[in-house]
């Protein structure tokens, strides 16, 4: 009870901020504006929102916000008590109301996240005990409250800016919850074969995640390597269909056309090399939070001098160092275990440690990004809590579920200053994949070659 009263608190205040304030504190604009132009047949990606952002997603998923369409608006009207007014367009829903449709439906999104984890390591737990949890037991509870608060200041601040990251994370914990589904079927010889399974809309799911936001295309790796060819068709499938088809379908070939090359070369090349071409700035070094490992080596190396005052561009030898441990880290990751048949436990640490290498590797990686770390937060608070006769947190678990969210909270409070340069969440980004790596390898010596049997039980 406490935790709904607290979400619809929380939902009110963001309501409040996005819709009832001198400025739209909320980057939710950016898609409602994108869904204005799908119904109107204007470019999405041609226009921007009142805080002057532009829609950087490709093309189809800005059909899928027409619902929630937000027309611009020359002139406000006088403010009120309650904020700036202005005149709603005919036939679009009020801006606070798309809001508020927005802020419950990402709290699905993230509840769905947590208890399709749940479900997967509970499943696939070898302890009767464990898979016979019911709501009535306080293990069932704790296996889904824990992870929720280590990742809670993350929540919130992708919950109050509107993002889209806990869309993306569902599809995420889905993609694991069904690749987890059809390992569990492949190890049973009873289960007849199908031929778009699990593994088929894992791969659809994955791919779903990163036709959104360009980055978990990471996540095609462990695809590619560990889950067979139903995923990779599903992967496949997906990505034609969001890319190719429903733009087709949406827009038209010429139209969808321009704004596919519009995105892939303003947004995805132009992002990637660091043009001055993309299609929007605002996420320089110099005085943008930027967590990735060139982000954080750039403020280390200018600690002393204030923000805004910072180079736009880091020192020669930050990005190919970002490169080089970025790719140390995904090969790391990919060889774990290899030659292993992986079970629930062992795919979402792997997953989760992909997340993690995701949020170092990319380019920009801001504080709400780290939503991503769910995956592999979870996979460590349940093993930790399996250990423990009582259900509860032990050993490291005390240390680290408490400290993670303290710091990556006290870091944003400070809009500047030493607790906002310190590379915090990349250091605390690091010891859960290093944690999750060993338990992945300690996992791996433990189950058979593969091929030589049945998978190790959970």
């Amino acid at each position: 009870m406490l935790l709904i009263i607290g979400v619809l608190l929380f939902g009110a205040l963001t309501v409040k901020r996005s819709a009832f304030s001198e400025r739209r504190m909320t980057d939710a604009g950016v898609f409602f504006r994108a869904g204005w132009a799908v119904r109107e047949g204007v470019d999405p990606m041609s226009i921007s929102d009142e805080n002057g952002w532009r829609y950087l997603y490709p093309p189809a998923i800005a059909a899928a916000f027409v619902p929630l369409a937000d027309a611009p608006v020359s002139e406000p009207l006088p403010s009120t008590p309650s904020g700036p007014e202005t005149p709603a367009a005919s036939g679009y829903m009020p801006y606070w109301v798309s809001v508020a449709i927005w802020y419950f439906f990402s709290v699905l999104c993230a509840a769905a996240s947590i208890e399709l984890l749940a479900r997967t390591l509970t499943r696939g737990s070898a302890d009767p005990n464990i898979r016979a949890l019911k709501p009535t037991h306080g293990g069932w509870w704790n296996i889904r409250f824990w992870p929720m608060l280590c990742l809670a200041p993350d929540f919130g601040s992708t919950l109050s800016k509107g993002q889209i990251n806990l869309h993306m994370l569902v599809l995420i914990c889905g993609g694991i919850f069904l690749f987890a589904q059809a390992t569990r079927l492949g190890a049973d010889s009873s289960q007849p074969s199908r031929r778009f399974g699990p593994a088929f809309w894992g791969g659809v799911c994955m791919a779903m995640a990163a036709c959104i936001k360009v980055i978990p295309g990471i996540l095609v790796f462990d695809v590619l390597a560990r889950r067979g060819w139903r995923a990779i068709i599903g992967y496949g499938a997906c990505g034609l269909a969001v890319m190719v088809v429903i733009p087709v379908l949406v827009f038209g070939p010429v139209r969808a056309y321009e704004s596919t090359w519009t995105f892939m070369d303003k947004v995805l090349l132009a992002g990637l090399a660091g043009s001055d071409e993309r299609l929007q700035h605002g996420a320089g070094f110099d005085n943008t939070d930027n967590l990735s490992i060139q982000g954080s080596l750039h403020n280390l190396m200018h600690i002393h001098e204030p923000r805004g005052e910072r180079p736009e561009k880091p020192d020669a030898w930050v990005k190919p160092t970002h490169l080089a441990v970025s790719i140390g880290l995904l090969i790391a990751t990919l060889l774990i275990g290899r030659g292993r048949p992986d079970d629930a436990l062992a795919i979402t640490l792997r997953v989760g440690m992909l997340c993690a290498v995701m949020l170092l590797a990319t380019p920009m990686c801001h504080r709400h990004y780290y939503v991503f770390m769910l995956p592999a937060v979870f996979a460590l608070v349940f093993m930790n809590i399996g250990r423990s006769p009582l259900g509860f947190l032990h050993g490291w678990g005390v240390v680290l579920i408490p400290v993670y969210p303290t710091l990556m909270g006290v870091a944003r409070v400070q809009s500047e200053g030493l607790l906002r340069d310190l590379p915090i969440p990349l250091a605390l980004n690091l010891v859960v994949w290093s944690m999750c790596a060993l338990a992945l390898a300690r996992r791996a010596a433990t189950l058979p070659a593969a091929g030589a049997g049945q998978p190790a039980r959970a």
